[in-house]
């Protein structure tokens, strides 16, 4: 083998792995746009308000916080 076809042989196994990854990543934005436009939340939004307690909306506050720290940490 000469060094033209060794490079060429490398050049084309970057672009397949290169090729690969895009494709998996797109996989992934795929099914986050599913997660995020599922129709639960939709359902959950048009429920009626229910009055709560203030320390139940404290400590969902922050539930939330240290929920949205966690994925930021990821």
């Amino acid at each position: 083998m000469t060094k033209k076809d060794k490079r060429r042989r490398n050049k084309n196994k970057n672009k397949n792995k290169n090729e690969e990854k895009k494709d998996i990543q797109s996989e992934i934005v795929i099914k986050s746009v599913n997660i995020i436009s599922s129709p639960q939340q939709s359902e959950q939004s048009k429920q009626p308000a229910v009055e709560k307690s203030e320390d139940e909306i404290a400590s969902n506050i922050f539930f939330e916080k240290s929920f949205n720290e966690g994925n930021r940490q990821r």
